[in-house]
C-alpha cells in the first residue's frame, strides 16, 4: 500500500453540466482545429485546492477538516473562455467568480492548509478543457454552461500508463 496520495480538492459536474462541458470542448475542436491534450470527459472538473502529495496517515484528519467545511447552493455560469500559455491550459470558467465560490474555495484552503506542500497561488476559478495547447487559440465564443453547486469532492490523482485517472474518494 502507498505511504501517501497525490489530492486534490474540487467542484465535481453531474452527468448534464460535464455534457455541456464536453460539448464546448468539442465546439472549440471543430472551430479551431485544435486536438492535442484534450482532458478526458470523465476528468473534466474545477479544482478548489491542489494538495499533492498527503501521507495516507492524515486522510481521517483531512476527511474530518472538509467535513467542517459549509457547502452553499449557488449557481455557477461558466462564460467565459481563456489560455494559460505558461502552462497550456485552455479552460472554461466564471467571468464573474460568485462570492459564493470564492468563499467556499477560501474555507476549503483553510481546512488544507496544514496539508499543503507550497504557499498558494491566486484562485482562478476554471475547467481545464485542453493540456499541452502552448499556441494561441482563437477566442471564439461559447455558449455558457450553468452548474448548479451544492458539493465538493476529495479526489486521488493517479498516473496510469493509458494517462491521469482521477478516483472521488469522498463527497461533502
Amino acid at each position: 500500500m502507498a505511504s501517501s496520495k497525490r489530492l486534490f480538492v474540487a467542484l465535481w459536474p453531474d452527468e448534464p453540466v460535464r455534457r455541456q462541458l464536453y460539448a464546448r470542448q468539442q465546439q472549440i475542436m471543430r472551430n479551431t482545429g485544435f486536438t492535442q491534450g484534450r482532458v478526458a470527459f470523465e476528468n473534466l472538473h474545477m479544482t478548489l485546492q491542489f494538495l499533492g502529495q498527503v501521507p495516507v496517515t492524515a486522510l481521517d484528519q483531512l476527511d474530518s477538516r472538509l467535513s467542517r467545511v459549509a457547502v452553499p447552493s449557488f449557481q455557477l455560469t461558466l462564460d467565459c473562455r481563456g489560455q494559460f500559455a505558461k502552462t497550456g491550459i485552455l479552460w472554461l470558467g466564471p467571468s464573474q467568480p460568485a462570492d459564493s465560490l470564492l468563499q467556499l474555495q477560501a474555507e476549503v484552503a483553510a481546512a488544507c492548509r496544514p496539508y499543503q506542500k507550497t504557499a498558494g497561488k491566486a484562485y482562478i476559478p476554471h475547467v481545464s478543457l485542453f493540456r499541452k495547447c502552448y499556441q494561441p487559440v482563437p477566442l471564439t465564443a461559447l455558449e455558457p454552461v450553468e452548474w448548479l453547486i451544492d458539493h465538493f469532492v476529495l479526489v486521488e490523482s493517479m498516473t496510469r500508463s493509458q494517462g491521469v485517472q482521477y478516483r472521488l474518494l469522498q463527497t461533502y
